[in-house]
């Protein structure tokens, strides 16, 4: 569940269709169908929509009332719901006769296959499940990774040093999780990432019970806030704050690359709670693809890093953080790519160049914080 800041952004219409335009223009030329073109433009909306009604202060009465956000996230859900339900019949299908063992992909069942075969669940609760899975599948990981490419096209020298770390590790070979031991930049590089700019801005949970908060910064001033209360656990309140992280508003991946155990009763500890650490969270709600996503990240940044420079453009406007569900830079700037020929940090030569606007949205200055 994520919220959204319930201000209005500055550019709201151009910013949503360029974010949509830049996806379904990929999807088009891979050939996507129909129907997988309109799953996301229906997740997206039903991410938006959700989010403006988590943070409404009509709470369930929104369904009530049919307001026009509740509107909207029905109709995207209705949909996401009926392709969950086909994707769900055509794997029993495939079952029964027997003909999904030849489309495995790399020998690996498919776990909506093993998530019929092997539970108890009643079908329509597999259907609700699996479309959670389809729709964790839009935009996250990809909103995850364009933050850090937003940040360390703004940090060229932390790019260089991530680069000469992973040069130094893994040569001119691919990825290898045994390798990650070696790479402590690279985890700290996604680490300050999230910090800076969380992929999700908070986590909202419904009280079970009244509970009493103490606010030290205002001389002890107790609130209690009664059960049912819907709160937002705000990291990017926590991590932006001076009091946890010593300038903030810098991207200093240096700062985690001290042993956790060294930052224990340091003003950083705070930043290592679980709930800020991770960015798809921790325990049994979190992410369910939560390890496939992070050898995504780490793999696609080691590649990027070692094949291309790449800085933002100085003459774009600066950006700021949009929360649309997921949190996204707007204006979304545009980045240069460098491609690099040869080995070294310093001294490759220019093979090719290439302006691409990655991401979606349209961008950059420290985000606002607070």
């Amino acid at each position: 569940t994520t919220p959204t800041t319930p201000t209005t952004p500055t550019t709201p219409t151009t910013t949503t269709t360029t974010t949509r335009y830049n996806t379904f223009a990929v999807m088009s030329k891979t050939g996507a169908s129909a129907e997988d073109v309109r799953f996301v433009k229906e997740t997206l909306i039903s991410q938006q929509a959700g989010a403006a009604l988590l943070y409404s202060p009509l709470g369930p009465l929104a369904a009530t009332l049919n307001t026009t956000d509740w509107r909207k996230f029905e109709t995207a859900m209705d949909f996401v719901n009926e392709r969950s339900a086909a994707s769900v019949e055509t794997m029993l299908q495939a079952i029964e006769s027997g003909q999904h063992l030849a489309s495995w992909a790399g020998g690996c069942e498919p776990y909506l296959s093993k998530l019929l075969a092997g539970s108890s669940l009643p079908r329509n609760e597999v259907v609700l499940n699996a479309a959670g899975l389809l729709q964790g599948g839009v935009d996250t990981t990809a909103n995850t990774l364009s933050w850090l490419l937003v940040h360390l096209a703004d940090n060229p020298r932390e790019q260089e040093l991530l680069f000469e770390e992973l040069t130094e590790v893994l040569g001119d070979g691919g990825f290898d999780n045994e390798a990650l031991p070696r790479l402590p930049r690279l985890k700290a590089v996604i680490r300050e990432s999230h910090r800076l700019t969380p992929t999700i801005s908070a986590n909202v949970r419904t009280l079970s019970e009244p509970i009493e908060l103490i606010d030290t910064r205002r001389g002890g001033l107790a609130v209690t806030i009664p059960a049912n209360t819907r709160m937002a656990f705000s990291s990017i309140g926590w991590s932006g704050d001076s009091a946890y992280a010593e300038a903030p508003e810098q991207f200093q991946p240096a700062r985690w690359m001290v042993p956790k155990a060294e930052r224990k009763g340091s003003a950083l500890e705070a930043l290592d709670h679980n709930l800020l650490a991770h960015p798809f969270s921790f325990g049994p709600r979190m992410c369910l693809g939560a390890r496939v996503a992070q050898a995504e990240l780490h793999a696609m940044i080691a590649r990027l890093v070692r094949a291309f420079r790449f800085k933002t453009d100085v003459s774009a406007a600066r950006w700021e953080v949009r929360n649309d569900f997921l949190t996204k830079p707007t204006p979304f700037p545009k980045i240069n790519f460098e491609r690099r020929v040869g080995g070294g940090s310093g001294g490759s030569r220019s093979e090719a160049r290439a302006s691409v606007e990655a991401g979606g949205a349209e961008g950059v200055t420290s985000p606002p914080r607070g």
